[in-house]
């Protein structure tokens, strides 16, 4: 079996993790043997990794791709992917031990970085945010917000944080507003139908069915919030020195499902609908399709950009969010 990909993304995990290399000895020894990965590794029993992700969505065939097209047993893992409700459970969850690995935001994670958690960025997925703000029906102007109630899903949660965000862009005093927990993306979308909140940011898988659904569009991330960041690979310190060479495992095969999702739209979607048990010509799944690919959101080198976290930092501290800075590259 032609072995080129393999090599282009276990190649891309060592520029990755390279920088690590002198804080953790192991990791020369990782990155090494991962060139030398062939399929031979599937003859030997995987190893178990658990990755931990928000609540699947109209963008879930990038996630689990890499799991359904066995990229993960190609390099010898064997990988449990754990759903989530919100953002800071799952955060809780990485930081009890019981996840190797996860899909977390930048907004929960900088919070931790302040409280001096054991924890690093190792990778990303994906950078960008397909996020939007909806209003309820009849407010279709940012100056008809003022004084109105937003739903987020916790205090300091993406939701909140990007909320926040672009409606002050829009110009909208934050101050005044309102702030209701209406749980999570699908709870706060009915609370908004049902007239309880009147604004609310979430995912973009919404927006071709919005006017029928009964809420506005008021809003989007790449517009009002190009910089917010939306998943970073975190992993425990203690995970990084006593499995470091699985973590390099897991990058180069989730590098590789999420390349192979790119280039494969149909088959993506299908894996949407199938894990949202849904139809495969659900509109919102080939919309947050092509807008993710569009916009570039999605990384499949696993890079660590670091001007979106420095911005995320910076808008934290400006919304009372975290107190003090950090160095963010001692977390990385």
């Amino acid at each position: 079996m032609n072995t080129k990909p393999q090599n282009i993304f276990t190649s891309a995990c060592r520029k990755v993790l390279g920088k690590l290399v002198p804080r953790a000895g192991m990791f020369a020894v990782a990155v090494s043997a991962v060139g030398m990965l062939t399929l031979a590794d599937t003859a030997s029993a995987a190893e178990k990794w658990r990755h931990g992700i928000l609540t699947a969505k109209g963008d879930a065939g990038f996630f689990f791709m890499a799991d359904h097209k066995g990229f993960y047993k190609k390099h010898g893992l064997d990988v449990e992917i754990i759903q989530f409700r919100g953002s800071k459970d799952l955060l809780r969850a990485l930081l009890a031990g019981e996840l190797e690995t996860a899909d977390a935001t930048p907004s929960d994670v900088t919070i931790a970085f302040e409280k001096e958690a054991k924890i690093k960025y190792i990778g990303s997925t994906m950078i960008g945010y397909p996020y939007v703000l909806y209003s309820r029906k009849g407010i279709t102007k940012p100056e008809e917000l003022a004084g109105k109630t937003m739903g987020i899903s916790g205090v300091g949660s993406a939701p909140h944080i990007f909320g926040l965000v672009m409606l002050r862009e829009l110009g909208v005093k934050v101050e005044d507003m309102q702030l209701a927990n209406a749980g999570g993306s699908g709870s706060r979308m009915k609370a908004l139908v049902g007239g309880r909140i009147d604004v609310t940011a979430s995912a973009a898988e919404y927006v071709p069915r919005a006017e029928k659904m009964g809420f506005n569009v008021i809003g989007q991330a790449h517009k009002l919030a190009p910089l917010f960041p939306r998943y970073y690979i975190t992993a425990r310190d203690e995970t990084l020195k006593t499995r470091g060479d699985d973590a390099v495992k897991f990058l180069a095969g989730q590098m590789e499902g999420l390349d192979y999702a790119l280039k494969h739209r149909d088959e993506t979607i299908a894996l949407t609908a199938k894990i949202n048990n849904g139809k495969a010509d659900n509109p919102e799944y080939s919309y947050m399709f092509d807008e993710i690919k569009d916009r570039k959101y999605i990384s499949t080198t696993s890079e660590i950009a670091r001007p979106p976290l420095v911005w995320m930092e910076n808008m934290m501290i400006e919304l009372g969010s975290q107190k003090k800075k950090v160095n963010i590259e001692s977390f990385i």
